[in-house]
């Protein structure tokens, strides 16, 4: 089988690499195509290690914070192996124009195909230990990401106060501190302010661990309901927040921010239904995400493009 390379930056503390390490456990179950995980820090070590793995393909994780090297001019040269390119991470709104690339890969899946763009799946683990549970007890709220005050954690204490006057909850936030965003923790310590204002009823747990993808998707599933209140923005992108949300195989409730425009609607939005309410839908309301974005619809993706731009065979696209 011919070998394809998943390509992303050294640095593991950071959401990019963690797209791409999920990426990785995921097609790497293709039938049609042996992928590897490349971590590199420069051009130079990727090529040593495309000759050492005979890699006919990369895909190249793309920010210039994470692959600075790989601009335009070093693209352009390289006629080693078939070149792609996954963008639009962290919504940083891409300038670079790249040539000698077969196609792109843009995160955000309400995009429109168009020429050599196409919207990508996301990448949602399915771990067959993680399932759906009712809640027993009193009532698990979670919320994560990294702890920055756009991320609305004064929101969330606000709809909880509001919404819980005297049942006792528990709050659990996870801020991760990584490489590239809030390395200090400090911006995760200004949002954590607006936890003084909690309810006498509501019990705050915080940890700042940086979780593997498998150690987030279960502190996720350990919560009854996990809730994301980001500011507005009318940008491009989407929160990474909601992939592991949706491992996590646990209801969660989400405002009307541009973050997560791919999986907004009413019955959980945080401001149009009470929590216990989204509570008590379970995962109903979520199937559809995983119908769209199940682990053999990315699969058959990346097996598309490969198929498509690197061979002369016409296929259609999945759906």
């Amino acid at each position: 089988m011919s070998n394809v390379a998943i390509v992303t930056g050294p640095v593991k503390t950071c959401g990019i690499h963690v797209y791409a390490s999920c990426l990785y456990e995921i097609l790497k179950q293709s039938k049609k195509y042996n992928f590897h995980l490349l971590e590199v820090s420069s051009g130079e070590e990727l090529l040593q290690l495309t000759d050492k793995f005979e890699i006919n393909s990369v895909f190249y994780n793309w920010h210039p914070s994470t692959l600075s090297w790989c601009i335009p001019r070093w693209v352009k040269r390289r006629s080693e192996f078939n070149q792609f390119m996954i963008t639009g991470h962290e919504m940083y709104n891409q300038q670079e124009s790249f040539e000698n690339i077969k196609a792109f890969l843009t995160i955000d899946p309400t995009l429109s195909q168009k020429d050599n763009y196409y919207p990508a799946v996301r990448p949602i683990k399915n771990y067959t230990d993680i399932q759906y549970s009712k809640p027993s007890g009193i009532l698990k709220i979670g919320t994560s990401g990294f702890g920055e005050r756009k991320k609305g954690f004064k929101r969330i204490v606000d709809i909880l106060n509001q919404q819980f006057k005297d049942d006792s909850i528990e709050l659990n936030v996870h801020f991760s501190v990584g490489h590239f965003v809030d390395s200090s923790g400090e911006k995760a310590r200004q949002a954590l302010n607006a936890a003084t204002q909690l309810n006498s009823n509501i019990k705050l747990n915080v940890t700042h661990d940086f979780f593997t993808d498998y150690e987030l998707i279960k502190w996720l599933n350990s919560n009854d309901i996990n809730i994301y209140c980001y500011d507005h923005y009318d940008g491009p992108g989407v929160s990474a927040s909601i992939d592991k949300a949706l491992a996590a195989r646990k209801p969660f409730a989400v405002n009307t921010s541009n973050y997560f425009k791919h999986v907004r609607k009413d019955i959980i939005d945080i401001d149009k239904t009470p929590i216990k309410v989204i509570v008590q839908n379970g995962i109903e309301p979520l199937r559809e995400f995983y119908e769209y974005w199940s682990e053999s619809s990315l699969i058959s993706q990346y097996e598309f493009l490969l198929e498509k731009y690197t061979h002369e065979t016409i296929i259609d696209a999945p759906r």
